[in-house]
Order: structure tokens, then sequence, then C-alpha cells
């Protein structure tokens, strides 16, 4: 993830300092160490995860189901309904805001894990509460003319249909060679749609396009994000055939020795809270 990474934010910016004759230091230290310095969010926000996870597993695995609920309720009100509400970033501004929304999903997952069994018939209520979701923000964008329900990543819409396509398919046989193959490319497809420099260009292309006023704007704009997914796709693929075949070895000598620090480090932390938390029981008692 993280050579992954800093690849595309260092070519980019590379191919875009040639191209428009504009470099400077700033812009490249930004590059550089973009898995660490905001310009992808969700790898930052990840990267956090994995560092706070062991705290997150430990709660997980002592609290009862019903307190597990009561934690995703809570952290869904908080980090969900209320920036729906109220645009907190017109107020203040949070870096990496969206690691709280993070964590709910965290913890919702967690609770999917431990406690709920797919039934055909929940399935159902599920996809039904997911489209009515997607109508309603649908609705919410075009006849409003407003985008409070998926104006953030944490807004409920933006929470609530991933959340309901995941459980939708949770638990299911479907197996597929050409969607692993595909999913295996979505993260490439981010990291260059996503980056500061891509995503500029292509607003800045698209605005000029005046498609907004269109009667055929959602079919333009359904046409436009499948033509961007597609090629960047078809860049990461080639990436994955060529650059990372012959970084495959050295990378993964790396990876594994950076994975058992990983784990001795999560592994030790946990020790210490379970024993933290064994002495303090004790000290009750």
């Amino acid at each position: 993830m993280i050579l992954s990474t800093s690849f595309y934010a260092i070519t980019i910016f590379v191919i875009f300092a040639i191209c428009d004759r504009n470099f400077s230091i700033t812009s490249f230290l930004w590059s550089i160490f973009a898995p660490i310095d905001g310009m992808y969010g969700f790898v930052l926000e990840y990267l956090i995860l994995m560092i706070i996870s062991p705290l997150y597993n430990y709660i997980m695995h002592h609290v009862s189901r019903t307190s597990h609920l009561c934690i995703c309720i809570v952290l869904f009100i908080l980090f969900s309904v209320l920036p729906t509400g109220i645009n907190y970033t017109k107020i203040i501004y949070i870096p990496s805001a969206e690691i709280f929304s993070g964590t709910f999903l965290y913890f919702f997952a967690g609770y999917i894990r431990f406690y709920v069994t797919p039934r055909n018939g929940s399935r159902i209520w599920v996809i039904l509460t997911t489209c009515l979701v997607y109508i309603l923000s649908v609705i919410d964008v075009f006849y409003f003319n407003d985008q409070v329900m998926i104006r953030e990543s944490s807004a409920i819409a933006s929470v609530i249909i991933p959340m309901g396509l995941f459980l939708s398919c949770y638990g299911s046989n479907f197996r597929s060679r050409i969607v692993n193959k595909i999913s295996g490319l979505v993260f490439g497809v981010y990291l260059i749609h996503e980056n500061y420099y891509i995503r500029q260009w292509l607003w800045g292309y698209t605005s000029s396009l005046e498609l907004y006023n269109s009667i055929y704007y959602p079919l333009l704009g359904i046409s436009i994000a499948l033509i961007i997914f597609v090629v960047c796709a078809l860049i990461e693929y080639i990436r994955q055939k060529t650059i990372q075949r012959l970084l495959d070895k050295p990378i993964d000598i790396i990876s594994c020795k950076l994975q058992d620090k990983l784990d001795s480090i999560t592994r030790k932390l946990s020790e210490k809270i379970h024993q933290k938390s064994e002495s303090q029981g004790q000290v009750k008692d």
C-alpha cells in the first residue's frame, strides 16, 4: 500500500512538473511523503486504524453484545447523523475527521463478524433499505438541489449505502475471477484519480464542458466516471504486470519483516492492556 501510494504520487508529480514546468521542493516533498502527509486521506486513515486496531480489538472482545451494539449506535449518531445535519467543516476544521467514521465502521464490521448470521429474509430488508436511502439521496441532490445526505464521506447516505451493499453480499457463495481481478485494481484507480494534480485537472476539464444544466447530465456523469475508472484500471494493470513484478521479491522480504515487527508490537500492546485490566480487576476484588 505504502509503496503503491508513493509510486503514483511521485510519478504523477514528475509528469505534471515536466508538462507544466512548475516544480517546487514543497510539492516534491509532499509527493514523497504522500502516505502520511494527507494527500490521500484514505491511506492515512487506514494506517492510523491499523495502529489503533489492537485497542479496538481488545474492547470488542471484552464487551457484551448489547454494549457492542450501543457503541455502534453512539458512534453512528456522533460521526454520521450529526455531521449530516451540521456541516462541522464550516465550524471547525478537523484533520482526517473521517478517522472517526472509520472507527464506527470498524466496530460495525466487528459486530457483524461476531454476532450476525446471514439470512435471506433479512438480506431483502437490507437491500430495500439501501435502495430507499439511495433514492432519498438522489431526490436530495436533484429535487431539493442540496447534498446533505452525501456532503461528506461520513454523511448518512455515504455510510449506509456501502454498509447495505456489504450486508447484501455478506455470507453469499458468489465467486467470480473477473470481480476479483477488477477489485485488485480498485486501489490503483483511487490513487490515480484522487491524486491532487489529477483531480484538479479532471475537475477543470469536466467543468469546462458545462454539463450541469444538460438533461443528459446523469448519463454523462456515469459515462465520464466509467471512462475514468477503465483508464485508471488499465494503468494500474500495466503497473502490476511490469513494475510490481520487478519489485515483488524485495518488497515481499521487506513487507514480511515489517509485518513481523508490527505483529510483535501489537501483540505486546495487547498483552500490556490485558495485564493492566487483570491487575485492576484484582485490586477491585
